[in-house]
């Protein structure tokens, strides 16, 4: 969990640091709330469904994405915070953020890593509706039908293109 807080911390510097609000940003607005919403969300997990490290990884890329990332408006800054990330998994996770992703299927052997890879990974506690408790997980399917929806929605479009 230490390398967790590090990395978190070292996000939320940035963050605060790299991405202030001008006119046209003006909900760049960062504070501590967010990185508590960052550890908070690593939480949600249960311990038993939490074997691997590389799930840790994705959970907090995941998480770090839905505070930090989700509120960028262009991909400059998006890509910026991008590097942070992958820089922060490095140094504070001690595995490479490309090799976790080619591992867990998130990105294909040969690709280069981008922010869209690390932009697909999802978690959420939808997986399973009937469960009680519902369960904070991996939503590994939803990959596998957005990727399959996507590509029949790019076949489409590029066959009747308007």
């Amino acid at each position: 969990m230490q390398g967790v807080v590090g990395a978190t911390m070292e996000v939320y510097k940035a963050v605060t640091t790299q991405f202030l609000p001008t006119p046209s940003k003006c909900h760049y607005l960062f504070n501590l709330r967010d990185f508590a919403r960052v550890i908070r969300g690593v939480l949600l997990v249960p311990a038993s469904h939490m074997k691997e490290v590389n799930k840790l990884v994705l959970l907090w890329i995941h998480e770090t994405y839905r505070v930090f990332y989700d509120r960028l408006v262009d991909d400059t800054d998006r890509q910026r915070l991008f590097e942070v990330v992958r820089s922060a998994v490095y140094n504070y996770l001690r595995v490479r953020m490309d090799q976790v992703l080619i591992e867990t299927g998130y990105m294909p052997e040969g690709d280069k890593l981008s922010d869209r890879h690390a932009a697909d990974i999802i978690f959420g506690n939808y997986m399973e509706p009937d469960a009680d408790p519902k369960i904070y997980d991996q939503a590994k399917l939803f990959l596998t039908r957005f990727r399959t929806v996507n590509s029949i929605l790019r076949f489409y479009n590029s066959k009747f293109e308007s």
